[in-house]
């Protein structure tokens, strides 16, 4: 029996909505004097501005949870791919198999596409994690050596 309750179309808006929320967490919880960061797609112009680390370990735990999942539906589509047979001997038992073996497999282009999309949000909010992090423990560093701590 199909997934019905994660069907394609469901995958991809929920997507959608965690980068719209990935994205508006990010500009809640960041003052506007942090240098945005290209993003490829979220917020105006494809940029979205650091949050704290833990917000970050928090959205990239969603969407690798995303990308899992999407990852997941591909290796179902593969399998269903696999086992179709012709019902029958005839031409059109075989064209008909043909033709479901070509839309599985353009199914499957879309999910490898759909989970590039999220790997590749994955490794800029990473990125973007390490790079906070690493300012936030110079700045740590800094202020901990200063006269004035």
């Amino acid at each position: 029996m199909p997934d019905e309750h994660n069907p394609n179309v469901d995958r991809q808006l929920e997507a959608e909505v965690a980068v719209g929320r990935a994205v508006n967490a990010i500009d809640r919880i960041v003052p506007g004097n942090v240098a945005p960061l290209s993003a490829g797609g979220g917020g105006a112009g494809g940029q979205f501005r650091i949050a704290s680390v833990v917000e970050l370990d928090s959205i990239i735990a969603q969407w690798t949870v995303i990308r899992n999942k999407i990852d997941s539906s591909g290796d179902k589509l593969r399998r269903a791919r696999d086992y179709v047979e012709p019902p029958a001997k005839d031409e059109m038992s075989a064209k008909e198999a043909k033709a479901t073996r070509n839309s599985l497999e353009t199914a499957i282009d879309h999910n490898i596409e759909m989970s590039k999309y999220a790997q590749g949000y994955i490794d800029k909010l990473t990125d973007a994690r390490n790079r906070y992090q690493n300012t936030e423990g110079h700045n740590t560093a800094t202020v901990q050596h200063s006269d004035g701590a």
